[in-house]
């Protein structure tokens, strides 16, 4: 039965063809994008910034205490030499190339200037530096106004998300990498389409095939668990190419823990086929019609998880950080990145544990709807 299965997917060649090549085409693109930036431009040189402090209160002084962590920091993080100086100046300075960009901080906002022949990688670099510190100032902001007694807690939190982006090599800026997790992990979700086939494979009303199979003596269970292995083997196998390509191609090694690396790839491989196959029972008309609907969730998904704003699951964090805690994209994202990035993996086991419950409840409840199933007519 395995067999019949794998060579039903096969004669698929649609599917096959999207689900394998279009996360790779993506990574292209990116490659093309970005890659003089991940090769040259974005190596972390020194980057030379200004720094225009109007007035003398707690968000400026806390962002000097930020910049000067940054530039005291050690030689494999990012490497700033930063100017304090007056707006004139720094505005010189920019037009004549002498500072790549630099910040105006005044009581409540951080203003970037950059010159207009700027670098994608310096724009990159300023913002983000920018975009932390608002969205790390907001929080503090918000627990010194509502739970002040909590704001230990919420430093030291602060402090240990830094070490998820702590770089090991001087390949490039983090949140480039986090792109081509992230196409990974939308390669991952894709397999939805193996679950929805999965379950064109049993449901009457579906198709066709699966009419004959409803009718037929053979056990529900034992059709599910035969056709999801077929797909299983056929998603590790395509996902083997994207880790390959990735590090042959792209430059990223994700090889440094292979057994967790593996262990990964398979929960978030089963939890893509379960979940399309819990999807499909609760949408409603043909495998298409269904797929389409089961599509929409997993672009949002993809998209919320910082795909194509990378800066999107940190504001999230800040005002409706339940969305990261259940959106499978970005948990499986943050997973590949400290498999990546980080000689901590923090609380990798946790998530797979989680993932690997979360798997085996849909694909429970999936089992146990189709063989409640009845037809009227058949």
């Amino acid at each position: 039965m395995l067999l019949k299965y794998l060579k039903m997917i096969f004669r698929d060649k649609s599917s096959v063809f999207w689900a394998l090549l279009f996360p790779l085409v993506l990574m292209c693109l990116f490659k093309a994008t970005f890659g003089n930036i991940i090769a040259t431009e974005n190596s972390l040189d020194e980057r030379k910034c200004g720094i225009v402090l109007d007035g003398e209160g707690m968000y400026q002084n806390s962002f000097k205490t930020m910049m000067d962590a940054i530039e005291e920091g050690d030689s494999e993080g990012l490497k700033l030499t930063n100017l304090y100086t007056t707006k004139e100046d720094a505005s010189d300075k920019l037009k004549n190339e002498e500072l790549d960009f630099y910040y105006i901080v005044d009581d409540d906002s951080v203003t970037v200037f950059l010159s207009e022949n700027y670098s994608l990688a310096n724009g990159m670099i300023a913002r983000e530096i920018a975009d932390t510190y608002r969205v790390n100032m907001d929080m503090v902001s918000d627990c010194l106004s509502d739970h002040p007694e909590k704001i230990s807690e919420l430093t030291e939190e602060l402090n240990n998300r830094l070490s998820y982006i702590e770089i090991g090599e001087d390949e490039g800026t983090d949140m480039y990498r986090w792109y081509f997790i992230s196409t990974l992990v939308m390669g991952i979700l894709f397999d939805y389409q193996a679950g929805l086939r999965v379950l064109g494979y049993i449901r009457a009303d579906v198709s066709g095939a699966a009419m004959r199979v409803a009718i037929s003596s053979s056990s529900k269970t034992r059709i599910v668990i035969s056709s999801l292995l077929a797909q299983l083997i056929v998603s590790i196998s395509k996902v083997t190419v994207h880790v390959l390509f990735m590090k042959f191609v792209i430059g990223l090694d994700m090889f440094a823990r292979p057994l967790l690396l593996v262990i990964t790839l398979v929960c978030a491989i089963v939890f893509s086929i379960c979940l399309g196959i819990l999807m499909g029972l609760f949408f409603n008309g043909d495998v298409q019609s269904r797929e389409n609907k089961t599509l929409g969730i997993v672009m949002l998904s993809s998209f919320l998880s910082g795909e194509m704003i990378v800066t999107l699951p940190g504001y999230i964090e800040k005002f409706c950080p339940i969305v990261n805690r259940i959106n499978p994209a970005t948990i499986f994202n943050k997973i590949f990145y400290r498999l990546l990035i980080c000689e901590n993996t923090g609380d990798l086991t946790v998530n797979l544990i989680g993932i690997s419950i979360a798997s085996v409840v849909m694909l429970m409840a999936s089992i146990l709807i189709l063989r409640r199933e009845t037809y009227a007519s058949l």
